[in-house]
């Protein structure tokens, strides 16, 4: 937290926290929490938002994928956070669409394989077949939304032609989609967190050549 206050109060908060509506002119919190905590502790009483539509489940959804990109955090507090996920999934009545389920071997350790889909996240898991321990588990967006989250923040209200789409994962941090599209006149570069869908980076160029 200490190093935290200190970039704030150095560079600002160049992350926007996210909220969504909550009732009358009141909004809730889904995530930067420890960004509101630190900016309280420099005096700081603004900072930078992004609003989502989200419902209670998804804000939970939200709430848990971001808590678990913490480079620190608590194998029981996973797990936890893992079942509180699975259990607003529940909820939200999701069709869940299993697309691979085999039984491999992990380095000599006998694991299930899972793959498998919600409509909105893309879930991949391996866990131990014998104690039931997740080994391995990585998630994200449909590319569909992560391309309309792109489209809308470049305000393209025409047809649109995609020329490079890409799902950037590999272990990183941080996995991202990577865009490519224009609308005959303007080309965009896209880059989009594939598990909070927020954009990262953007560019814009003329496809119009100047006579």
């Amino acid at each position: 937290m200490a190093e935290l206050v200190e970039s704030i109060s150095t560079f600002g908060v160049i992350n926007p926290v996210i909220v969504r509506k909550g009732e009358g002119e009141r909004y809730e919190l889904i995530s930067g929490h420890r960004r509101k905590y630190a900016c309280a502790k420099l005096g700081i009483d603004t900072l930078p938002v992004i609003v989502r539509d989200l419902s209670r489940e998804e804000a939970i959804i939200f709430m848990v994928d971001s808590n678990l990109q913490r480079e620190h955090i608590l194998p029981s507090e996973r797990a936890k956070a893992y079942k509180m996920k699975l259990d607003a999934i529940k909820r939200q009545g999701s069709r869940t669409d299993f697309t691979k389920e085999e039984l491999s071997r992990n380095q000599g350790r006998p694991c299930w394989v899972l793959e498998f889909h919600t409509g909105k996240y893309s879930y991949v898991y391996k866990i131990d077949a014998k104690t039931g321990e997740i080994i391995y588990f990585d998630y994200h967006m449909d590319i569909l939304k992560a391309k309309k989250i792109a489209i809308d923040d470049a305000g393209c209200d025409g047809k649109v032609t995609f020329t490079e789409e890409k799902l950037v994962s590999g272990g990183i941090k941080t996995p991202y989609y990577h865009f490519v599209f224009n609308d005959g006149r303007t080309q965009w570069t896209y880059r989009i967190d594939a598990t909070l869908g927020i954009v990262l980076e953007k560019s814009k160029a003329s496809l119009i050549k100047a006579s």
